[in-house]
């Protein structure tokens, strides 16, 4: 039956994309951001010829340092824009489009009205022309790569992977890697001084990107949320640091921040997302573990931002039924999958929905009432009833950690949490073959531990129809801020 509810919920493919609609783009082009002049003493004199690749550098300039941002709008775009920033070894290529021809995560984020800034870092792509004085040496490395991506264990790929394994594929995919030439202080540099061009944003990142997108946000107010996929590394208020992870590849440790400058990572909406293959215990497989450590201090750095009163939430994709993918999700087979659940967490937690009546299906409202009834169930413990609701492999995701359907119904039954009363907003529904997903937003009034609380929460609801009828296999808690008009 495991394998069953497995098998369903990774049927989510790319055949949605196939009948999209063009993009309609209002504006689009590129500029380059921070970075440096140099201007060498003297009097340039233009009669000489020297050669094209030696200079006579009197009184001439170098610009250099800078990042490179590639920006499309589209026709009625949503708020607040969203700026793309790559991982180590790469650039923004990687969002744009997939090894294997697909939409990447800028287009399928444009395609739902939101305006992308896609960055080349400092050093990095077509933002190369760096102050440093560097040697390229070439380095064969694909293979530690494609293991400490988790794209397998080479030569062989993982068991269910949703990277695309066909060789023309994978040779595009490592085709996308530049040469790192750049001093990495500057990276934040460049991301603040595009945020003072654009003004209020989200940063979205990716891996070693993941640590200067925590630094521009602490720095930079106009900063309105941060989704990072598998950051590389972490900032702890100074004085709270946790030791160190050891591990194959190195281990990982926190960086210590003055504690007023970690708050100001509590007043914005903080997502982080995990692929899978990513053990819980030390494991001989590089990429294995090189994820394990960051994951476990991934989990930490979630739980200071909540502790000093933040919002910050960290989805395991594995814990949600969504299974196989590797340290590049945005480009898996199911990066459509993973973009939608980006935009409703955008919806919700930063104020991005644009409200409107909708009438729904006779299928979508069937869901609903089904969603609004558990709630209703939840309230009354009703065990019984939720018992037949809730899938055998059903996973329950919480603030507080994560459990199956025996622990939940022991919960609910025990009072440890009684749900009781939901008050629900904003829903929507979407379907993949026989899976339905309910989005809502809802403030939850609950006793936990004798005390009663309410909370705004983003709630994801993931539906598998088995037999004629639908049963919960996964329910995702996501706790919101309280917006105020400023932000």
């Amino acid at each position: 039956m495991k394998k069953c509810i497995e098998t369903i919920l990774l049927s989510v493919t790319v055949a949605m994309v196939s009948a999209q609609e063009p993009v309609v783009i209002e504006k689009q082009g590129h500029f380059s951001v921070a970075g440096k002049t140099i201007q060498r003493e003297g009097e340039y004199d233009n009669s000489k010829f020297v050669g094209w690749a030696t200079q006579e550098e009197k009184g001439q300039s170098y610009r250099a340092d800078h990042a490179f941002v590639h920006y499309q709008i589209p026709v009625q775009p949503k708020k607040l824009p969203l700026v793309f920033i790559h991982g180590y070894g790469g650039s923004g290529v990687c969002w744009e489009m997939t090894p294997d021809g697909r939409d990447g995560f800028s287009t399928l984020m444009l395609r739902k009205h939101y305006s992308t800034y896609v960055m080349d870092l400092p050093g990095r792509g077509h933002a190369g022309r760096t102050s440093a004085t560097t040697t390229v040496k070439p380095v064969a490395d694909e293979m530690f790569w494609f293991d400490i991506w988790r794209i397998g264990v080479w030569p062989d790929y993982n068991k269910g992977v949703q990277f695309p394994t066909d060789s023309v594929s994978l040779s595009q995919f490592f085709r996308e890697m530049t040469p790192d030439l750049s001093d990495h202080r500057q990276d934040v540099t460049a991301i603040d001084a595009l945020t003072e061009r654009i003004g209020k944003n989200i940063l979205v990142t990716h891996s070693a990107g993941g640590f200067p997108g925590w630094m521009a946000a602490m720095q930079n107010q106009k900063v309105k949320g941060v989704v990072a996929y598998e950051p590389g590394g972490y900032v702890f208020p100074e004085g709270e640091v946790p030791a160190p992870i050891e591990g194959l590849t190195g281990g990982v440790q926190g960086i210590p921040v003055p504690l007023e400058q970690f708050m100001k990572l509590t007043q914005i909406p903080i997502v982080m997302y995990f692929g899978d293959y990513i053990p819980e215990t030390p494991s001989e497989k590089l990429g294995d573990e090189n994820w394990r450590v960051r994951l476990q201090m991934g989990r930490k750095f979630v739980e200071a931002i909540n502790r000093h009163g933040g919002n910050a939430t960290l989805v395991e994709l594995p814990k949600i039924g969504i299974y196989g993918n590797t340290h590049f999700l945005m480009q898996d087979l199911n990066n459509t999958q993973l973009a939608d659940l980006l935009e409703q967490w955008l919806d919700v937690s930063v104020g991005q929905t644009q409200t409107m009546a909708k009438a729904f299906s006779s299928t979508e409202q069937e869901l609903i009432d089904i969603s609004n009834a558990k709630w209703q169930w939840m309230s009354e413990k009703n065990v019984d009833k939720l018992e037949s609701l809730f899938h055998e492999n059903a996973m329950f995701v919480h603030m507080g950690g994560s459990w199956g359907k025996e622990a939940e119904l022991e919960t609910i039954k025990g009072g440890f949490i009684h749900y009781k009363h939901a008050d629900i907003h904003d829903v929507s529904v979407k379907f993949t073959a026989n899976i339905g997903i309910v989005y809502s937003n809802i403030h939850l009034t609950s006793m936990v531990a004798g005390n009663e609380v309410t909370f705004p929460f983003m709630v994801t609801e993931v539906f598998v129809k088995e037999n004629g009828n639908w049963q919960l296999g996964s329910l995702v808690f996501t706790r919101l801020l309280e917006r105020t008009e400023n932000q």
